[in-house]
């Protein structure tokens, strides 16, 4: 089984993202997409427990603020390929996580773990009106 889990992003009582390590779905122009994304490497080093965050880009967007603009290493090319593209992948170690990709955005974050009150009021989610892919 591959992709086990899935995160959720809920803004104001409505859920405005869901993503696994291989997909992610948000509700565009509400600055959640960036802290889904950051959620997902803080899920992949602080409860899986890996030592790279590996990743590959769809878009210039994508590769402006994550690849380049969190100095991401790349993985050499074209020896090591995403599997289901050939795109170029990009990494981060957990040292250059817990150093410095964490500490510049741990105030975007949030608080960990969630306290209770936030956690009560986001068991009933409203569904949003559309969520773009």
């Amino acid at each position: 089984m591959r992709d086990d889990y899935c995160l959720i992003g809920v803004l104001d009582h409505e859920l405005a993202a869901i993503a696994n390590a291989r997909l992610m779905m948000f509700r565009r122009g509400a600055g959640i997409g960036a802290i889904m994304y950051l959620a997902k490497m803080e899920h992949a080093f602080d409860y899986l427990g890996l030592d790279e965050w590996w990743a590959t880009y769809e878009s210039y967007t994508g590769i402006r603020y994550w690849g380049i603009g969190l100095a991401q290493h790349e993985k050499p090319y074209p020896e090591i390929q995403h599997e289901l593209g050939g795109a170029r992948v990009y990494f981060t170690t957990k040292e250059q996580w817990e150093s410095f990709v964490n500490p510049k955005y741990a105030a975007r974050m949030g608080q960990r773990p969630v306290p209770e009150q936030q956690l009560r009021e986001s068991e009933t989610l409203k569904a949003p009106e559309k969520i773009d892919i």
